[in-house]
């Protein structure tokens, strides 16, 4: 029944197609992809000298990753699919766009698509596909492989000269590649079109998301990496991103720990961090800055301006809690963001019968200074009373206090008792 179908299909669209069947129509789609399917001299190499002395860079773009408006030139390779009467013929063809800007669709001719978008030279050859036949169908055209390009890489790179590239790489992609080296600039990347000057801050485009300032390279650009801005700061400790950075006229501390992310593994703030500055030929000095202020309370006094060549130290977060007192396993605790209270005391084995529930302290470090919160832990794990349940930070110490006058038996009464008559008797002598 299915070969029955597909052959009357071929004999309706006989007529449409004058002179060709629709097995010869397969035929010529096989046929054209035999003459236009060319490949790219530099597709699938990775970066290296060419020939011509020069370097391709042709793996830096995802196929599949080109918006409708790129625009189409000699070079680009292009797959399109036709399908026929409700999905009852489906063709592929492949077509390389040749030096005057054209391809050969079979049983149609020549379709300029040159300069078009992708949007629009669908349309186009929509449009000229149309007017030759009157059967139903729809289309779908895509850059299976983006044109060559040839761009010129200047500065303090790795390795500068000329690049051939697809057509659609962009800037951050090119100067990741050829790699930028000790005192070249990442901020200042600029891209020389013709009259035009283009200004890159790459840091921006990876780290901030800017990716709309991630712009494609065309043919002939130059792409010129210059010395670093004013100062150049490295970033060590508990940072997501230790490392240098390159900080642009008016950037301070805030901006540098931005970069390296300023948060340690357990994304709790380190209320200080350590700057070491070069002084004179062997010295150094050392300074302490206050992070607690700066980004907690909004202190803009402690976002110090800072000088090339200066160190940056962010010392490793608390991790522990500390749990003492009349409990049944306490000491130090590993710290896990989000517990609390009533969670530590639990894991410490929770109190002894002597515990005195409703007067339990939790002290933390504020502001340099330890600061003590008094809480009634009783309500909290007798009653169900959560609203004073408080979360624990890192570094934070819960002592729980003994009942003085807790006795488990009544000889623990009576000593107790006599102790006090002992005392008693030989302060007043």
């Amino acid at each position: 029944m299915r070969i029955i179908s597909i052959f009357l299909i071929a004999c309706l669209l006989a007529p449409v197609f004058p002179g060709q069947a629709s097995a010869q129509l397969l035929l010529n789609s096989e046929k054209s992809t035999s003459v236009n399917s060319q490949q790219l001299s530099a597709k699938g190499t990775s970066s290296g000298a060419s020939a011509a002395g020069d370097f391709v860079l042709t793996d830096s773009i995802p196929i599949g990753a080109i918006s409708e408006d790129y625009k189409l030139g000699p070079g680009d390779k292009l797959e399109v699919n036709l399908i026929v009467q409700d999905n009852a013929l489906a063709l592929k063809y492949e077509f390389l766009i040749n030096p005057e800007g054209k391809i050969f669709f079979p049983s149609v001719g020549e379709v300029y698509l040159s300069g078009l978008t992708l949007k629009a030279a669908k349309a186009r050859l929509s449009a000229k596909i149309k007017h030759k036949f009157k059967e139903e169908f729809e289309l779908s055209l895509m850059v299976s492989s983006p044109k060559l390009l040839k761009v010129y890489i200047t500065g303090l790179v790795e390795r500068p000269g000329v690049y051939t590239v697809y057509d659609g790489s962009k800037i951050s992609e090119i100067v990741n590649e050829v790699g930028v080296i000790p005192g070249g600039s990442t901020r200042k990347v600029k891209i020389k079109r013709g009259k035009k000057i283009l200004n890159v801050d790459l840091y921006k485009i990876l780290f901030e998301g800017e990716t709309d300032s991630d712009v494609s390279v065309q043919m002939g650009d130059v792409v010129d990496v210059p010395p670093a801005g004013s100062a150049r700061v490295t970033i060590m400790g508990e940072v997501p991103r230790p490392g240098q950075y390159e900080l642009e006229e008016g950037e301070g501390l805030k901006d540098a720990l931005a970069m390296a992310g300023y948060v340690g593994v357990n994304s709790a703030l380190s209320e200080v961090a350590y700057l070491r500055r070069k002084k004179g030929e062997d010295g150094f000095d050392n300074y302490k800055l206050n992070l607690y202020d700066m980004f907690i309370k909004g202190d803009e006094a402690q976002n110090y301006e800072l000088a090339d060549g200066d160190i940056i130290s962010v010392p490793a977060i608390k991790t522990y809690v500390y749990v003492y007192g009349d409990i049944k396993g306490g000491g130090r605790l590993d710290y896990i963001p989000g517990q609390r209270l009533s969670d530590y005391i639990n894991l410490a084995g929770g109190p002894t019968p002597r515990a005195y529930l409703s007067s339990v302290t939790v002290t933390r470090q504020e502001n340099g200074r330890p600061k003590v919160y008094r809480i009634d832990a009783s309500r909290i794990l007798h009653s169900g009373v959560t609203d004073k349940d408080v979360e624990i930070l890192a570094g934070d110490v819960i002592f729980v206090p003994g009942n003085f006058f807790y006795f488990s038996d009544f000889a623990s009464f009576a000593n107790t008792v006599l102790l006090g008559l002992t005392l008693y008797s030989a302060f007043v002598k």
